[in-house]
């Protein structure tokens, strides 16, 4: 709308930057004071004395062979496998059994790959069943045609 244009202005902001550097290190610098001045120094003990883990490992390897487990595998074979897994596979519950590494993660993989192979034959027989059957059909219509030549021939 043209006409109802009242006026026109520009206007330029240019804001005062004088001095905004030396006020913004100013401020960092009070800041990183203020945390230096707050700031505790960390320790951490750090100590190579181990009698104390091999004292640990050896009380877990006792009572991993009091409850039974553990074997000629060692406390972690122990955990990790079980004791008496069926086929030597881990035994049931254990870390490596719910790992997928126990029998019966074997079982119904064998199960899954069982009834994939029954849908493998089944569509087998459907494709065999459909391309038979139209060989059959064209076979017939051929040999029907091929006796009624015979016949007109004769």
């Amino acid at each position: 709308m043209p006409g109802n244009v009242i006026g026109e202005a520009w206007v330029a902001i240019r804001p005062d930057m004088t001095g905004f550097q030396a006020e913004l290190m100013v401020g960092v610098t009070a800041a990183t004071a203020a945390v230096q001045a707050t700031a505790h120094p960390i320790d951490i003990p750090v100590s190579v004395d181990t009698a104390k883990l091999i004292a640990e490992i050896a009380a877990l390897r006792t009572a991993a062979d009091a409850a039974g487990g553990g074997g000629n595998m060692g406390i972690i074979g122990g955990l990790l496998w079980g004791t008496g897994g069926l086929a030597g596979l881990a035994a049931f519950g254990s870390i490596a059994s719910l790992a997928g590494f126990g029998f019966e993660h074997v079982l119904t993989t064998i199960i899954g790959l069982a009834g994939s192979l029954a849908g493998a034959l089944g569509g087998l027989a459907v494709l065999a069943v459909g391309v038979f059957g139209k060989m059959a059909v064209g076979m017939t219509s051929d040999m029907l045609v091929m006796s009624s030549t015979i016949a007109d021939t004769k």
